[in-house]
């Protein structure tokens, strides 16, 4: 029927948003930008990231405007999750900079979505029927849904990361507590010996 067709295209077009999910290294005293190209005003867009290993698990965060505003700048960050509206027509800049460590490189994950606002396609939630609210909020679950299973996935290999850091440090202690107990077993006989040789010429 005419109604199960337009719930159908109502579900669809709430599922279509732009969403770009990126992991980058960036290296000491560096600073890694990546734009978005936004097509219409008044658009919503969200800038998720998380540092998945390196140093202190931080980054500075720099979103710019088309016209070279700073809309957000967060500092020393392991995680955050920014949103605002696309007032301009444009390309966006997100900057990830490392510049504040020395030796350590940052792993950073993060995605962008670009979702429009207002869309006159599809119709306010009083406006629907409850079969139409429902697919509204189905979709809108959905897309919560994967995005916090992007978080989890961050999150493991994090935690994963930092078990087999741990873990690679537990060997190589094991190994040279080893290699200390071999020195002083050596060092004991021959103190040994040469104490029996001493007491024997006597």
């Amino acid at each position: 029927t005419t109604k199960s067709i337009l719930v159908f295209c109502l579900f669809f077009s709430l599922l279509i948003l732009s969403i770009h999910t990126l992991s980058i290294k960036i290296e000491p005293h560096r600073e890694e930008c990546f734009y978005e190209k936004i097509e219409n005003q008044n658009v919503k867009v969200t800038v998720d990231f998380q540092v998945a290993s390196g140093g202190f698990l931080d980054i500075d965060t720099k979103v710019l405007s088309p016209s070279n505003q700073i809309l957000h700048h967060l500092s020393r960050q392991t995680e955050h999750k920014i949103t605002f509206n696309a007032n301009e027509v444009g390309f966006y800049k997100v900057c990830f900079s490392n510049q504040m460590s020395t030796m350590t490189p940052k792993i950073v994950s993060f995605e962008i979505t670009v979702g429009e606002l207002g869309d006159p396609d599809v119709a306010k939630l009083e406006h629907l029927d409850p079969i139409e609210q429902a697919v509204m909020k189905l979709s809108e679950g959905m897309a919560t849904v994967q995005s916090e299973q992007r978080h989890l996935k961050t999150r493991e290999r994090i935690h994963r990361d930092l078990t087999e850091h741990a873990n690679e440090k537990m060997l190589w202690w094991g190994f040279f507590e080893l290699l200390v107990m071999l020195c002083m077993g050596i060092f004991q006989v021959f103190y040994l010996r040469k104490f029996l040789e001493s007491k024997g010429r006597v």
